[in-house]
């Protein structure tokens, strides 16, 4: 599925009509879908460490802070959620994820890393390449573009409450098989990961959807 693919989806949806130019809609609610893609997609990669979507790189050594770390690496342009930092028979666990202000505004891992000029690193990226997908987290994305433009384009709260429904249970689904493809790993999270991991719905890797 291709991003005109994905946008028609989610305004079939909602009962919209079809477009031919994801780059130009045509109609009012597929201008509305089109605008709201990008900040979609990258929330929903943030809610579950997608096999599809898991980077494993070397960040490079930046300007330190000026306290509490003696060393800081820059994280990547396209990094939307921190998965491991080292590898995993090896991860680092005493670090900081900061912003080192101005004039750069670069986010950045602080540590104590005895100078070393890199760092293993493991994150979620936003991955726009939709062909690398998986299919079933491509019809939640269409759910998810749905249902926050739903109310919007068509005034109606029933259907937000059943897309959400439907996103709720779709969601699930696609965590526990993209969960059943990797194998079994102890790994070591810092203080942040792990209240992170016990805020999230059920004991799975996603957190729920709410507030809409």
């Amino acid at each position: 599925m291709d991003k005109l693919g994905i946008l028609n989806r989610a305004l079939g949806f909602i009962g919209e009509q079809p477009i031919t130019n994801p780059d130009s809609p045509e109609t009012p609610a597929g201008k509305r879908m089109a605008n709201s893609l990008d900040p979609c997609r990258r929330e929903l990669l943030r809610r579950h460490p997608w096999n599809f979507a898991e980077i494993w790189t070397t960040i490079a050594k930046t300007t330190a802070p000026p306290y509490g770390y003696s060393d800081a690496y820059s994280m990547p342009e396209d990094f939307l959620r921190l998965l491991v930092v080292g590898n995993f028979e090896n991860s680092i666990t005493d670090y900081r994820m900061v912003n080192q202000g101005a004039p750069h505004y670069r986010r950045v891992i602080a540590m104590n890393n005895s100078g070393a000029s890199e760092v293993p690193f493991i994150y979620t990226a936003d991955i726009q390449l939709y062909s690398m997908w998986d299919p079933l987290a491509l019809k939640v994305l269409a759910i998810w573009l749905a249902m926050d433009n739903a109310k919007g384009i068509t005034g109606q709260d029933a259907l937000v409450s059943f897309l959400n429904g439907l996103l709720t249970d779709e969601l699930r689904d696609a965590v526990s098989v993209d969960g059943q493809e990797q194998s079994m790993r102890t790994l070591q999270f810092s203080y942040v990961q792990d209240a992170r991991q016990q805020a999230q719905f059920g004991g799975s890797d996603f957190t729920r959807v709410v507030g809409y």
